[in-house]
């Protein structure tokens, strides 16, 4: 800790372990800092143990956003408690009681003063399953009503319920936000809760005053709730509550007013006390507070109107006399209390009425109620970080929701629905809305409402914005589990941003505008008469309309129905002849014939740049047909008229004549902007051509056929400044660009050349000059191009197969001036021209620009022995092969730290294999490749383990070494790692706890192996006991004390044991420790969903941006498929033990062979599983990351890449991954465990 200090305030850092953020305080001068009030905790403790459960405190606080309001309700609480020892020793018995109180004392004030009102509440605070107990309407009621009957006036029963309700608001409030319940279970309990309460004071009011005493006396009974109803009946008989608005949709939050109305039956005169004595009850303002703030504006009328209204006159009143708003506000209406006979009755009766408008009535009467809503938030100064009515938030979703139910109830009644998400699936489900806007509204409408929750339970005050003081929005980010304010706002705006587009889609509101197209600026050269060997004035003419301003001149005319002649003249630079021939090439043409001049430098031209003329016969192929049309004239910059009609070559010529000089504008284009960007990144500028040029490629050249060779003469003896290079080869499609741009990629300048075809037969002949304008004299240097030539050529052929190109021919350039400075080069590039080889490597280099960076730069010396052993590349290793290589590894290590070398060393050269393995398609099948990189894993860990634990037994002369298992968890537990993943581990010891030995063991193992990039086999033992808070290592006890179904666990820790499977160590004791966890987690428990809803819910929030769709935490996505099957084995795993495996695909195959899911469900899930999980892989290789998982824009090219990897096309990856996560959702409502949050 470290105190700062300036002239007017004292501020004290604590500065927290682990890398936590800091948390600042500021105090006054007179005051006691905060070290010093902790530190006067310390000294008025009593006992050990009270030192003890300080300590946690203090540890907790270290890591606390708001360790400032922790303390200060610590504070408040010993202050309230009777005894304060024995408020430690209960803290004691379960440290996660300590992290859950100060939790609450940072998140709010509000639960804060209830826990002091009432500090026995805290005994259930301390028990995660009582804590998330989801409660009915009855137990909600018969618990208040049990709560009053002690008490013997009416004042004292509403005292009671109000006391009651608090309680029950506490532990709402506490799983909210420790993720124990997802929205909906909040919502829907809040929304019970007050069914609850509402029903008790109706019945509270009809009671005779008297005690509950004498009351349970009198009718001889047992339930109170019976007598109650006794006297309820005849008081209440013929009188509903209906309720509207968040209550009526079971969708409360924490300070929702409650939306009433009151219907009868007969005259409403009868009832007229009962409801104001109701309405006293519930919003009454006492020394306890209130119930509920009671809202009766929306009845018939309004506030105009009388309090109680009959079914009769409200239906009389609804088709004449009701707004189209006033029927838009009874889809969300329910009977909660009274005679509900009588409520049902009038909802029943007035559904036809409801639904009756026409389409654009509703929407025109929708989209004028949200413009006055924003109206008046603009007036008050209130629309910025609105979270409830402002533009693109919770009310536009509610909105856009009933405008479609109110448009289509009528004609699809499977549309109506009184909750906004729940209508959202139906919605989806009749196609009314598109999956990806379900999505979002979901999304959206979850994070809108968990913000709303988030800054009502700090104070329970009805507040909708977003904080304008920068402090207390960074503590609401944090008790949301965000980062940082910047994050939270940032997926605020996101959100509202795609909230109101769909928005204005279904309701309105957006000005539309037309769009102009963007006009030419750029004007087509005129042709000129020019032949393919221009004489010196010709070419002086073209030089000449050369300036600064207009410094490339691209000409175009047609020789005849196939042959078309192009001229291009401008200032030299490298490679820019390699781009002339792959632009037209990826047009459409071959070169047949050409001419290519670059002037040599004279006096008079001393310090200008040296210019060209190159001229070209070209025929466009047939094979592309009118394409090549199209092509041209998406490209020309000003384009009148569009390609169509005949696709006959002679046909496509003469619109090529008519498109000539559009073709020649857009050539001319295209060139300065790869000029230019050459400039500045040559190589980049050549990667991004040699991608297109795949793309225009038929077909990649098979691996297997005989590479055709290329003949390179170099002479020079004829020309004095220059080297003259005949070139024979046969004759393929791209060839010249082919060759070109090898010379380029080799630092040869093309000054002349003149190229000739005679019938498949290539034979060029070239002026060059090396990257100095110097002639190639080296011999060893003419070898190094004959080869280089060659093998640049055949690798640009194989690009179709590679899964990026652009990366693949980059790398590949890196590559080849690596090996070109070794001294055995040329023994490398022969072997490189092994056609397997080549093929491998195009696939290789354009997989991951993670592997290239991590093995392929870093470790070249280490590529060729595993690319070239291609035979070598065809063989699996079991793990005991595995271990058995790195057995002999080590054994040639000379210390600790040269063994660790070498096994890290060898788990990466292993890694490199077995993802080359996966990406060349040797092993293209997933399970195989997951089970390959599993062994790997088991290897590596058991050797890390023993070389551990030998060296601490030598460093500390250890004796008595305790027996202990390493178990793996998540990914490696089930068998299932893949690209990028990390190792999930927990050590488990026989013995008492804390074990020294298996602590300083599992220190040294994290210091062994190591991660060359975060979340790429990095250890992960974050599913200990206590987390980051526990030991290292975990004795058999404590893991059965912290598992257990009462022990602190929370539920998914619990869940995660599912995966836990022993793989080093002790093999026996493993086998102890599973016989234990399966003790633990399939005994007679009830599974719930809604603590699994709850962490799906924050994982979406936090991770998945609006508008996106992210392949592993989306709806329905990868994580999804892996709670459902879990949540499936946990329920069934007791009376199954065969579904006590920890593999995804496996369990699911158990669970169609015990008969517990249909095998639809099986395959489809099965499907739905293996598709994610090779998505994530090439999303991982293609960006070098194990974090960004979110899908790009369906245009964009980043997509594009991810379907070459896995062989579809852009819009099929996002149709499939659309469609698995429609199949998983619905398969997950079907078999009963709805997970998903949207």
């Amino acid at each position: 800790m470290r105190v700062d200090k300036d002239a007017n305030e004292s501020r004290l850092i604590i500065a927290p372990p682990r890398g936590s953020e800091a948390a600042t305080f500021t105090r006054s001068q007179a005051e006691p800092t905060f070290d010093d009030r902790l530190r006067q905790l310390f000294d008025e403790a009593e006992d050990a143990d009270s030192e003890r459960c300080l300590s946690w405190v203090s540890a907790l606080l270290a890591e606390s956003h708001a360790a400032e309001a922790s303390l200060v309700g610590l504070e408040r609480l010993l202050r309230a408690v009777p005894d304060r020892r024995e408020l430690f020793r209960q803290l004691l018995e379960s440290p996660r009681a300590i992290e859950v109180l100060l939790r609450i004392f940072a998140a709010s004030p509000y639960l804060t003063d209830i826990l002091l009102l009432e500090p026995a509440l805290l005994e259930q605070l301390t028990q995660p399953r009582l804590l998330a107990d989801l409660r009915s309407r009855p137990e909600f009621l018969e618990a208040a009503l049990v709560r009053a009957e002690n008490a013997t006036t009416f004042d004292e029963q509403t005292a009671a319920l109000r006391q009651f309700q608090h309680g029950e608001l506490l532990r709402i409030g506490v799983c909210d936000f420790l993720g124990l319940l997802d929205l909906r279970s909040v919502t829907n309990q809040l929304s019970l809760l007050a069914d609850a309460m509402v029903q008790a004071a109706l019945r509270l009011i009809g009671r005779p005053a008297r005690s509950a005493s004498e009351e349970l006396t009198s009718n001889n009974s047992d339930d109170p709730s019976l007598t109650l109803r006794a006297s309820w009946d005849a008081a209440a008989s013929g009188f509903a509550v209906l309720a509207f608005g968040k209550l009526g949709g079971e969708e409360l939050n924490y300070s929702s007013d409650i939306d009433l109305v009151f219907v009868c039956n007969g005259d409403p005169a009868r009832f007229q006390e009962l409801a104001q004595r109701l309405t006293k009850a519930l919003s009454d303002v006492t020394s306890h507070g209130i119930l509920y703030r009671v809202d009766l504006r929306l009845r018939p009328w309004g506030n105009a109107g009388p309090l109680v209204v009959s079914v009769e006159t409200y239906l009389d009143y609804l088709p004449d006399q009701a707004q189209l708003w006033e029927r838009q506000a009874l889809l969300k209406t329910r009977v909660i209390a009274g005679d509900f006979a009588i409520g049902q009755h009038f909802l029943n009766s007035a559904k036809p009425l409801i639904f009756s408008a026409a389409a654009e009535d509703v929407r025109r009467s929708v989209l004028l109620a949200k413009q006055r809503i924003e109206q008046d938030l603009q007036r008050k100064g209130k629309a910025a970080g609105e979270v409830k009515l402002g533009a693109g938030t919770i009310r536009d979703i509610e909105f856009v929701v009933q405008c479609l139910q109110l448009q289509h109830g009528r004609e699809v009644p499977q549309v109506r629905s009184i909750n906004t998400l729940d209508g959202l699936v139906r919605l989806a489900e009749f196609d009314f809305v598109f999956a990806d806007e379900y999505r979002e509204l979901t999304s959206a409408y979850v994070l809108f409402r968990v913000i709303e929750h988030g800054l009502q339970l700090k104070y329970s005050r009805q507040t909708h914005s977003l904080p304008s003081d920068p402090v207390e929005l960074e503590l609401l980010a944090r008790r949301l589990d965000f980062p940082s304010a910047e994050q939270l706002t940032a997926h605020f705006q996101q959100h509202r941003s795609a909230v109101r587009r769909i928005f204005e889609k279904y309701v309105g509101g957006a000005s539309h505008s037309q769009t102009t197209p963007r006009l030419a600026t750029d004007r087509a050269e005129a042709a000129t008469s020019a032949r393919p060997a221009l004489d010196e004035r010709q070419r002086t003419k073209l030089w000449g309309r050369l300036s600064d301003d207009d410094s490339l001149i691209v000409d175009w005319r047609s020789l005849d129905a196939e042959l078309s002649e192009v001229t291009i003249a401008g200032f030299d630079q490298l490679g820019e002849l390699s781009m002339m021939c792959a632009l037209l090439f990826v047009h459409g043409f071959d070169i047949v014939e050409g001419n290519v001049f670059t002037e040599e430098g004279t006096t008079d031209r001393v310090n200008q740049p040296l210019r060209f003329v190159n001229s070209f016969v070209v025929r466009q192929r047939n094979r592309v047909g009118n394409h090549i049309v199209d092509a041209i004239s998406r490209n020309a910059l000003a384009s009148g008229s569009r390609a169509g009609g005949s696709s006959e070559p002679g046909a496509s010529a003469l619109r090529l004549i008519e498109l000539g000089g559009q073709f020649s504008a857009s050539l001319r284009c295209e060139l300065l902007e790869l000029l230019i960007q050459a400039r500045t990144g040559q190589r980049e500028a050549q990667a991004k051509l040699a991608k297109r040029v795949s793309e225009a490629l038929p077909t990649a050249r098979s691996s297997t056929v005989v590479q055709l060779p290329v003949e390179i003469d170099f002479d020079n003896e004829s020309h004095p400044a220059t080297t003259l290079v005949r070139i024979a080869a046969e004759d393929a499609s791209g060839f010249l660009y082919e060759l070109t741009n090898s010379l380029t990629l080799l630092g040869i300048n093309i000054r002349q050349m003149e190229i000739r075809t005679n019938g498949s037969l290539v034979r060029d002949t070239l002026l060059v000059t090396d990257d100095s304008g110097r002639k190639v004299l080296d011999p060893q240097r003419q070898q190094v191009l004959r080869a280089a030539v060659v093998l640049i050529r055949h690798f640009t052929e194989l690009l179709p197969q590679s899964p990026d190109p652009e990366a693949a021919m980059r790398h590949f350039q890196e590559l080849l001036e690596r090996e070109l400075h070794e001294p055995d080069w040329l023994q490398r590039l022969a072997s490189l021209q092994q056609p397997e080889v080549l093929a491998a490597l195009a696939k290789l280099l354009g997989a991951s620009g993670l592997l290239w960076e991590d093995f392929l730069r870093l470790q070249h010396a280490n590529l060729f022995p595993v690319v070239t052993d291609i035979a070598g590349l065809r063989l699996r290793k079991s793990r005991d092969v595995l271990a058995a290589e790195l057995a002999e590894e080590l054994a040639d290590g000379s210390t600790f730290e040269n063994r660790r070398d070498r096994l890290n060393a060898f788990k990466d050269r292993e890694l490199f294999r077995i993802d080359m393995r996966h990406v060349t398609g040797v092993v293209p099948d997933f399970i195989e490749f997951a089970g390959e990189l599993t062994e790997l894993a088991e290897a590596v860990i058991a050797a890390a383990c023993e070389m551990t634990g030998r060296e601490i037994v030598q460093r500390q002369r250890v004796r008595d070494v305790p027996v202990f298992c390493v178990a793996a968890l998540g990914k490696l537990g089930g068998r299932e790692l893949g690209f990028a993943s990390d190792i999930e581990l927990l050590f488990v010891f026989d013995g008492p706890a804390p074990s020294e030995f298996c602590e300083r063991l599992v220190e040294l193992f994290q210091q062994t192996i190591q991660a060359k990039r975060a979340g790429i086999f990095q250890i992960d033992l974050r599913l200990r006991p206590h987390g980051r808070a526990g030991n290292l290592s975990v004795s058999l006890d404590e893991f059965s004390r912290y598992f257990a179904a009462d022990g602190p666990a929370w539920p998914f820790e619990r869940q995660s044991l599912i995966k836990l499977r022993p793989i080093a160590g002790d093999a026996a004791f493993g086998e102890t420790l599973l016989r234990r966890r399966d003790k633990l987690l399939f005994g007679p428990i009830h599974w719930d969903v809604a603590p699994v809803r709850a962490m799906r819910e924050r994982q979406v929030r936090q991770h998945v941006q609006a508008g996106t769709f992210h392949a592993k935490l989306s709806a329905g996505a990868l994580v999804d498929i892996e709670y459902l099957v879990q949540l499936l084995q946990l329920t069934h795993g007791a009376r199954h033990p065969s579904l006590r495996i920890p593999g995804t695909v496996a369990a699911l195959i158990t669970l169609l062979r015990e008969n517990l899911i249909p095998s639809n469900a099986a395959e489809s899930l099965r499907a739905a599983y293996l598709f994610f999980r090779r998505l994530i892989d090439v999303l991982r290789m293609a960006r070098g990351t194990a974090d960004d998982l979110t899908l790009p824009l369906l245009e964009s090219e980043e997509l594009a890449g991810l379907a070459r990897r896995l062989n579809v096309t852009s819009t099929e990856l996002l149709r499939l991954a659309e469609q698995h996560s429609a199949d998983v959702r619905a398969w997950g409502w079907t078999l009963g465990w709805p997970i998903s949050p949207a």
